[in-house]
C-alpha cells in the first residue's frame, strides 16, 4: 500500500488531557505567551494503539551531535504568532484541531471503521509540536552546513497534512522554498486554503508574514513527487510502524522511495524510526511531544547514495 501521510500518523481515537508546547533552551525567546498552548496528551491505551517500538541501537555509524545551526535572526513577530495560533491553526472553534482531524477522515478512514477494522496509521491525523520542529530543522541545518540565512535552500515536509509545519517554518525562517507534499486531497485542500488566507493577511494586516520566497503545497506522494532539489526533509514517521520489518526500526518503503528521489547530501529527519541503506544516521535527538505522551526521538540522516538521476 502506498504511504499516505506522515503528518496524520499518530491517533485513531484520541484521549485528551492537557499538554504544554516546548520551547528549546537554545531557541529564540518569544515574548508572546500565547505561543504556549494547551494541547492533546495521551493515555497508555492510546500509546499502545500506536504500536511504536522503542528504538534499538542504530546499525549505521553514529556521529556525536554537532552544534545546531544558529536559529534565524528574524523569527516571527508577535502579530504573526497570534495570526498563526488564533486564525490559521487555532486549537478550537472554526478551523480548529478537531475540524482539521475530521477533514483527514474523509479519504477512506471511515470505510475501515464501518468494516470493524483498524484504519492504517497512515490515514490518521496528528500534529507535531512547532517548536520541537524548528529545533530539529536547526539541528539538521547545522549538520548540513546551512546557516541562519537559508534563502538558497529548499525544505519540505513529506506527509504535510494541513500544512501547519510548512507554514510555521515559512513565517519564521528565510528559505528559497518551503514545501508540503500530502497524499490525502482533503487535508491538502485545507493547507491550500490556509495559505490563501495567510497571503491575504500578509497583504493587509500582517505585512512581511511569510519570509520564505515560496510556499508550495502539492497533493502527491513521496513515491511519485519530484524531490530532487530538496536540501532538508522532515517526515513525521511516528505512526509508520507498518513500514518497519524487524528490530532494526528501519522504515523500509520510505528508505527505498527517498533513495531514488533525493539527491546525495540531502539531510532527512524522521521520528521514532530511522532510514536504512543509503542514509547515514548522524544524530538522534529527543524533543518534547506531548501528543504522543511526552518525548519523541528525531533521527537526522545524511543521504550518501546518489539519486536515480545522478
Amino acid at each position: 500500500m502506498s504511504p499516505h501521510s506522515a503528518s496524520r500518523c499518530v491517533a485513531a481515537v484520541l484521549h485528551l488531557a492537557c499538554a504544554v508546547a516546548w520551547v528549546p533552551s537554545n531557541a529564540p525567546q518569544v515574548a508572546n505567551p500565547r505561543l504556549i498552548r494547551s494541547r492533546a496528551a495521551t493515555s497508555m491505551s492510546y500509546l499502545e494503539s500506536l504500536a511504536v517500538r522503542p528504538p534499538s541501537a542504530p546499525t549505521t555509524a553514529f556521529m556525536p551531535s554537532a552544534p545546531p545551526s544558529a536559529p534565524t535572526t528574524d523569527a516571527a513577530s508577535d502579530a504573526a504568532i497570534e495570526l498563526f495560533v488564533d486564525k490559521l491553526y487555532p486549537e478550537e472553534g472554526e478551523g480548529g484541531y478537531w475540524e482539521r482531524n475530521s477533514a483527514s477522515r474523509t479519504d477512506g478512514y471511515w470505510e475501515y471503521i464501518k468494516r470493524g477494522e483498524e484504519p492504517p496509521q497512515t490515514l490518521v491525523y496528528g500534529e507535531y509540536p512547532t517548536d520541537t520542529f524548528l529545533e530539529m530543522i536547526d539541528r539538521a541545518c547545522g549538520h548540513a552546513g546551512i546557516g541562519p540565512d537559508r534563502s538558497n535552500y529548499h525544505m519540505a515536509d513529506l506527509g504535510s497534512g494541513t500544512g501547519r509545519l510548512v507554514l510555521w517554518c515559512a513565517i519564521n525562517q528565510r528559505w528559497k522554498s518551503c514545501r508540503g507534499v500530502e497524499y490525502l486531497s482533503s487535508i491538502h485542500d485545507v493547507a491550500a486554503d490556509v495559505l490563501e488566507r495567510a497571503r491575504a493577511a500578509e497583504a493587509t494586516d500582517c505585512p512581511g508574514l511569510i519570509k520564505a520566497d515560496e510556499v508550495i503545497f502539492e497533493c502527491d506522494s513521496w513515491d511519485t513527487a519530484d524531490l530532487s532539489n530538496l536540501d532538508v526533509v522532515f517526515v513525521y514517521s511516528t505512526g509508520l510502524a507498518e513500514m518497519v520489518r524487524d528490530e532494526s526500526n528501519v522504515l523500509v518503503e520510505l528508505t527505498e522511495s527517498l533513495n531514488k528521489r533525493l539527491r546525495k547530501g540531502s539531510v532527512v529527519i524522521t521520528t521514532e524510526y530511522r532510514l536504512g541503506e543509503g542514509f547515514r544516521l548522524i544524530e538522534s535527538a529527543d524533543g518534547k511531544n506531548d501528543f504522543i505522551g511526552g518525548v519523541s526521538t528525531a533521527h537526522i540522516h545524511v543521504k550518501e547514495s546518489p539519486g536515480d538521476w545522478e
